[in-house]
């Protein structure tokens, strides 16, 4: 009994490392499910944090396994290979410090391959302590469309 309490405990501990932090969310608009081609992708972003902590950065990420399979080819971006193939990864956009006023993001799709696409965008919250040290949170929502031609 004693060995699967501990087991229990244990269990939750790892867990609560991976799951989801209530207190923070992203609430990016809805896309349109489908895009023409050359219109761009805007992502209006609202956002769910502790009182204190601020967007300090913004990043949009597409692994491979989620674009069309010629989409670096076509675009130029430059995969970041991982050994696992599915975490191979184009950055659409790196990190960006200064967040935007009116907290759009806009990327051209002009010359983007049509299909299916499914993105991460991460946002980095800070805020500080008691003591003045930076405290940041990372966390992140998918991005999904159609894109035609």
């Amino acid at each position: 009994m004693k060995r699967m309490i501990i087991g229990l405990i244990m269990c939750c501990a790892v867990f609560g490392l991976y799951g989801k932090d209530a207190a923070f969310s992203l609430q990016p608009a809805a896309v349109p499910s489908v895009i023409q081609a050359g219109t761009p992708l805007k992502i209006k972003l609202a956002w769910k944090c502790p009182e204190g902590y601020v967007p300090k950065a913004w990043r949009l990420v597409a692994y491979v396994p989620n674009i069309p399979a010629d989409f670096a080819k076509v675009t130029g971006n430059k995969v970041t290979p991982h050994k696992m193939k599915e975490w191979s990864s184009v950055f659409i956009m790196n990190w960006i410090w200064k967040i935007p006023a009116d907290y759009v993001l806009v990327k051209d799709t002009k010359n983007w391959p049509a299909g299916d696409y499914r993105m991460s965008l991460y946002i980095i919250f800070e805020a500080r302590d008691k003591n003045n040290k930076v405290i940041s949170k990372m966390v992140n929502e998918n991005i999904l469309f159609t894109l035609k031609r």
